[in-house]
This record gives C-alpha cells, sequence and structure tokens, in this order.
C-alpha cells in the first residue's frame, strides 16, 4: 500500500511538471508542412547547414527557413488557424523573437526575395506577426495579406481582409500605418548612406501616410504616385516631395500634382515659384538620392572585393553629391519662405 501511494504521489507530479512545461512552450516554436506544390519546395532546418525536401505533414523548429523554385509553391501552418503561403522563388526564414516594445512576442518571417501571402485566423493574445524584406516590414495581428519583393527593392502590400501597416526599417523615409480591406501600396525603396529615395503608389482609396518625422502625416488619395527624398535618419523634418499623379493634403491643405519642399510643420509648394528653381532642385535632390540608394543596393550584392571597392567610391561620392542638393534645396526654401512672410508684412 506504502509503494502504491508513493507511486501514485510521483505520477501526480510528474503530469503536474508536464503540464507546466506544456504551458510554458511558445505555440509558434514549431510550424508543420501543410502543402508542398511542385518538385522545388525545400526546408533547412534550424541548426542545420543543407536543404531538404518539404516534407507534407513534417514538423520543423522555429529558426528553420523554407524555399520554393520558379513553378512551386509552401504552405506552411503554425495551427489550424494561422498559416502562409510562400510563392513562386521565394525564401524565407521563420523565427519567433522576444517582446517588443507592446509587450508582445512577434512571429518574424524575414523575406530576401519573393513573396508570401499570410492567412491569419486568430493569433494568441499579445502576438503580431511581421513580414521583413531587405528595405521594408508589413505586419498584422489578425488578417490576410499579402508581401512581395523583388531584387531591385521593389515592394508590394496587399490587404485582402483586415488591416495591417507597412514602413521602411532603415529610416523614416516611409509609414503607411493604416492599410484598409482592398487596398494596396508599391514602395520601391532605396536607403543611401547619407540620403534615401523612394517611389510610393498607393491603390483602393484614401490612405494614411507618414513621411520623415511623425508630424509629417499625409491623406493620400487613391491612385497617388509620389517620389521623396530626405536624410538617412530615423526621422527627419526634412522631406522632398514631388507628387506625381493624384494628391495628398494635411489638415489644412491640399497638394497636388506638383513638387514641394517640407521643413517642420511647413509645407513649401514650388508650383508659384516663377523662376522655376525650385522644381529643378526637388528634382535633382531626388535623382541624386536615387542614384545613392540603388548605389548602395549594387554595393550589398557585389561578391568580389575589387567590385566592393570600387562601389563604396561610387557610394562615397554619390552621397556627397546628393547631400549637396539636399542642402542647396532647403536654403532655397529659406529665400521662398522669408519672401512670403515679408509680402505677407506689407500688406
Amino acid at each position: 500500500m506504502k509503494n502504491m501511494r508513493f507511486l501514485i504521489v510521483i505520477s501526480f507530479v510528474w503530469s503536474v511538471l508536464l503540464l507546466s512545461a506544456a504551458e510554458d512552450q511558445d505555440p509558434f516554436d514549431t510550424f508543420t508542412v501543410q502543402q508542398a506544390h511542385g518538385d522545388a519546395c525545400e526546408i533547412k532546418s534550424a541548426g542545420a547547414s543543407a536543404w531538404k525536401p518539404a516534407k507534407e505533414g513534417e514538423t520543423h523548429k522555429a529558426g528553420s527557413a523554407g524555399r520554393t523554385g520558379s513553378q512551386s509553391t509552401l504552405t506552411v501552418a503554425f495551427d489550424a488557424k494561422n498559416r502562409f503561403r510562400l510563392l513562386p522563388k521565394t525564401e524565407i526564414v521563420i523565427r519567433v523573437s522576444t517582446r517588443d516594445a507592446k509587450f508582445r512576442k512577434v512571429v518574424d518571417l524575414t523575406m530576401n526575395k519573393g513573396g508570401v501571402e499570410v492567412d491569419l485566423g486568430a493569433l494568441p493574445e499579445n502576438y503580431q506577426l511581421k513580414v521583413q524584406t531587405p528595405t521594408a516590414v508589413c505586419g498584422a495581428v489578425g488578417t490576410e495579406f499579402t508581401v512581395n519583393t523583388t531584387d531591385d527593392q521593389s515592394n508590394f502590400f496587399v490587404c485582402e481582409n483586415g488591416t495591417i501597416f507597412a514602413q521602411s526599417t532603415e529610416d523614416g523615409s516611409f509609414s503607411a500605418p493604416t492599410i484598409g480591406a482592398g487596398q494596396s501600396v508599391r514602395a520601391d525603396l532605396a536607403p543611401g548612406k547619407e540620403n534615401s529615395y523612394g517611389r510610393i503608389e498607393t491603390k483602393g482609396g484614401k490612405m494614411p501616410v507618414v513621411l520623415g518625422a511623425d508630424d509629417h502625416r499625409f491623406d493620400v488619395q487613391d491612385g497617388t504616385v509620389f517620389l521623396v527624398a530626405q536624410a538617412f535618419t530615423e526621422k527627419t523634418d526634412q522631406v522632398a516631395l514631388k507628387v506625381e499623379k493624384g494628391g495628398v493634403s494635411d489638415k489644412d491643405k491640399d497638394y497636388k500634382a506638383g513638387y514641394y519642399a517640407i521643413d517642420g510643420k511647413e509645407v513649401t509648394n514650388f508650383s508659384s515659384d516663377k523662376q522655376g528653381k525650385g522644381p529643378a532642385l526637388v528634382e535633382d535632390y531626388l535623382v541624386a538620392a536615387k542614384k545613392e540608394g540603388n548605389t548602395r543596393t549594387k554595393l550589398k550584392q557585389a561578391e568580389s572585393p575589387d567590385e566592393k571597392e570600387r562601389l563604396t567610391r561610387e557610394l562615397d561620392d554619390a552621397a556627397k553629391k546628393a547631400t549637396e542638393k539636399r542642402r542647396a534645396l532647403f536654403e532655397y526654401r529659406k529665400v521662398i519662405r522669408d519672401a512670403v512672410r515679408g509680402n505677407m508684412r506689407l500688406r
């Protein structure tokens, strides 16, 4: 009888330990291959060096990677309600990071190339999923969305259901805090060494976009295309803006197709610049910042030491020229501002 009681106590303690371990285990520490369509679906397990064919039903730990060929797709599931699909020619790493600033755990899909379709039925409380590309991040708590990225730094964010956000990762050049169902954003982002360039295109209705500092929040009309350049920094008060199509607006004014310089909370519209110098300076800065960003992209992709050395010199030169263009633009903006204020005082 004493032995029986001892066994019952041991069994009870062991059951409690197992239940405690199960509760502590992160539900996203593993994922399962749900469907492998095509012959070029592969998984590289966490800590492994070799890729192996993806097999349906297999479970892998977070930290593993998946990839697909030109004619294949790979569907991965965390549970019955949360899954994502790798589109053709995609490579991705699945991680679970520590809690972020808002005390959430982040399921992180880092994608170097290709595209991914995400279907989040119901993430647990205090969880968030993010898709990282080389130049941007897109995130949501529960929704359906698609992210694509290309070698030339183009990012495509499409929201099918719910709400997502997207933003540049290396600086504060672009943020779309609320992309709703049926809306999409294309963001061609080229961060440089001293300056950053971006081309943004929106579809599916009006949406908010932030450029540089948080004060630079605009409502962007459906179908708007605009170019933006600024200093390479997390936040900046000085932004050059060219609206090619559509328009943007803040709480005070509407800004249609044209050239603008943003400094702090002031937006200078160069449409009435009779000399045409303002638009030319904006154009010059945009072109120079784009060249700087593209050169940095080439440098990151370079393999040979000689090519890296050459592109490093080219990047230094491009950054210097772009910064000179930026300074010239905002010096001229001050001249225009002072002239306008002088006319107002004379009235």
